[in-house]
């Protein structure tokens, strides 16, 4: 399979799609000043592969392989416990939460393999306890199907969104290759990347 010529890092025209955080009724991420410490790594990935980092010994950084339609290819990036892969503290705190979403570094939502490498700097953020991660869910459960509930119960889950202690990330891509659009595959394949990602996770 043929692959494109690699990506530069200074490709960045498509990052206006994500501005669509802008569209969710909801109050916008904030981060509250807490102790962090710096972490920074560097990576290179295949398609179909995973990245795991340890971060800390409660945290792990990961890139889980997009599966959810054999015609898509890429990652989502992930913080989730060490002790489990399935829960993702980083999907409760990253809008937005419907569509399209910066951690995702796939051809989802009719996205191209070579738009989705061009799209940089992607900021993302996660909780970094089991707690926060399920007031976080519970509060979303509120904002995202709202149903009967009364603005009192709305502004309430709001809050407890925008006042959870939350950490940063950014994610960039160096380069990658992918494959050209076909019948098969309309929206091409990614192939591999290259990565940079500066994290700031709970002090010790």
């Amino acid at each position: 399979m043929r692959v494109t010529s690699p990506i530069p890092l200074l490709r960045t025209a498509l990052l206006v799609a994500f501005a669509l955080s802008a569209s969710e009724g909801f109050a916008q991420q904030t981060t509250a000043a807490h102790p962090c410490r710096d972490v920074v790594l560097r990576g290179r990935i295949s398609a179909g592969e995973e990245f795991q980092y340890p971060l800390s010994p409660d945290l792990v950084f990961r890139l889980e392989p997009e599966t959810r339609s054999p015609t898509s290819s890429g990652w989502t990036v992930r913080v989730t416990p060490a002790n489990s892969s399935d829960v993702d503290y980083s999907m409760v705190v990253t809008p937005p939460y419907r569509f399209a979403n910066p951690r995702y570094v796939d051809t989802s939502y009719g996205v191209s393999a070579e738009a989705a490498l061009a799209m940089n700097r992607r900021d993302f953020f996660f909780v970094a306890s089991p707690e926060h991660y399920d007031d976080a869910s519970r509060a979303l459960e509120i904002l995202l199907w709202p149903g009967s509930r009364d603005d009192t119960e709305l502004d309430e889950a709001n809050s407890i969104l925008a006042a959870l202690p939350t950490y940063s990330g950014t994610f960039w891509i160096e380069e990658g290759g992918a494959s050209p659009p076909d019948t098969a595959n309309p929206l091409g394949l990614i192939q591999w990347l290259s990565f940079r990602a500066h994290l700031c996770v709970p002090a010790a």
